[in-house]
């Protein structure tokens, strides 16, 4: 597996393209953070709701211009992403069907 890491990120997080299923993944240590194709983006804290988490998280979006963004309110993470939102409070993965802009 092949990994480009992000100059500005700590060590720890790396950029992988997985070719099958067609993914583009954002591993954050052994955790794919956020995955990502033309269809969907799933996104997986791996049971890890920490503030780090969740900016390399959001530093993804805008990287890739994926118009999320995960916030805080009342200790429940909820994903906005274009006219939706989502809540992402559990250790399963949140797959989110992307819409045209």
């Amino acid at each position: 597996m092949s990994h480009i890491g992000y100059k500005n990120w700590k060590l720890h997080t790396f950029i992988h393209y997985n070719p099958h299923p067609n993914l583009t993944e954002i591993i954050y240590y052994s955790t794919k953070i956020v995955s990502f194709n033309n269809d969907k983006i799933i996104l997986d804290t791996g049971g890890h709701f920490t503030p780090t988490t969740k900016r390399r998280i959001n530093q993804t979006s805008q990287m890739f211009n994926l118009d999320f963004e995960v916030i805080q309110k009342n200790w429940q993470w909820i994903v906005t992403y274009k006219d939706e939102k989502y809540i992402f409070n559990t250790d399963k993965p949140l797959t989110i069907q992307r819409k045209e802009k």
